[in-house]
C-alpha cells in the first residue's frame, strides 16, 4: 500500500507535463475539446478515493475507474493527435488506472 502515494504522485507529475503540451501545441480557439477530456479526467481521478475510502462504495468506484479508464484512453488519442509526447505522457496513468481498476473489481467482488 506504500507504493500507491508516489505513483499517483509521479502520474499526476505526467498528466501535468502531457497538459502543458498538448496546451502549447495547439491554437487557443482548439483546445476546448482535448481541454473538456482533461479537465474531467482530473474529476474522475478526484473522485475515487471518495467513493472508495469515504464512501465504501466499492461498486460505484469501480464503475469510477473505468469511465476514468475510458477517458484517458480517449484524451491520450486526442493528445497523440496534437503531440505525440502528449498522447505517450498518458499511457503510464492509463496503465496504472487499468491495475487499480482490477484490484478494485477484485475488492468488490470479495465483499458484496
Amino acid at each position: 500500500s506504500w507504493i500507491f502515494g508516489p505513483v499517483w504522485a509521479v502520474l499526476h507529475l505526467l498528466v501535468g507535463l502531457a497538459g502543458y503540451f498538448a496546451w502549447t501545441g495547439l491554437e487557443p480557439g482548439k483546445r476546448t475539446f482535448p481541454f473538456i477530456l482533461f479537465g474531467l479526467q482530473w474529476v474522475l481521478s478526484g473522485l475515487w478515493p471518495w467513493i472508495f475510502f469515504g464512501m465504501h462504495e466499492l461498486g460505484w468506484a469501480c464503475g469510477d475507474l473505468f469511465a476514468l479508464w475510458l477517458l484517458i484512453f480517449v484524451n491520450m488519442v486526442a493528445f497523440f493527435m496534437i503531440r505525440a509526447v502528449a498522447g505517450a505522457l498518458l499511457l503510464p496513468g492509463f496503465l496504472w488506472v487499468t491495475f487499480a481498476m482490477m484490484l478494485n473489481h477484485i475488492i468488490w467482488l470479495m465483499n458484496r
